[in-house]
């Protein structure tokens, strides 16, 4: 403590110096560009990190990518091989269910729709689904689903706060499921 009132005094002094030799407005005019200086290193400092986490996650997401889908012979065969076949269904939107629940967000799955494809390879469901809680916590446990259940997308979220105070908001989630087509569908 005894070294800060020091340290202030110092500068008081200084600055009273600094004053009665150059006058007021080139003191003024230190300090601004004292604080430009200081704000200039502050925007470097901050734009470096920004540059740094952007570049960390992108690559993140770039191996995590390819650890889940490797094209190994190029086609759709290899990305169709890895997928679940369509008797997983129930299991797969248990993973669903279980990877919001662990965000603590309860999931009312208000339809699902499957469609499989023309050449009979791969069928999609189309999954509604329906949270309320609050925003944070859903868009957890959107990334939870969407890291835990690698065949899931998200097609569209939409969320609307019943009350401009409360922090709770009603989610209304789209999701798409892909799964492999069963060989008896496919003939």
């Amino acid at each position: 403590m005894g070294a800060l009132k020091t340290l202030l005094s110092r500068l008081r002094w200084e600055g009273r110096r600094f004053v009665s030799r150059f006058g007021a407005s080139a003191a003024l005019a230190a300090c601004l560009g004292l604080m430009l200086i200081v704000a200039s290193v502050a925007v470097f400092v901050a734009e470096r990190n920004i540059e740094q986490l952007q570049s960390e996650l992108s690559a993140s997401s770039a191996q995590r990518r390819a650890a889940q889908i490797r094209p190994d012979d190029g086609g759709n065969g290899d990305l169709l091989r890895r997928l679940p076949p369509h008797g997983e269904l129930p299991d797969q939107l248990k993973r669903i269910y279980m990877a919001a629940e662990r965000e603590q967000v309860r999931l009312k799955i208000a339809e699902y729709r499957t469609k499989t494809e023309p050449d009979g390879s791969l069928v999609s469901v189309n999954i509604s689904a329906i949270a309320a809680d609050e925003y944070l916590r859903i868009q957890r446990a959107l990334i939870e689903i969407l890291n835990t259940v690698p065949n899931v997308g998200l097609e569209s979220a939409t969320f609307r706060r019943p009350d401009r105070r409360s922090t709770r908001v009603d989610a209304r989630l789209s999701l798409v499921l892909y799964l492999r087509a069963s060989e008896a569908a496919r003939r």
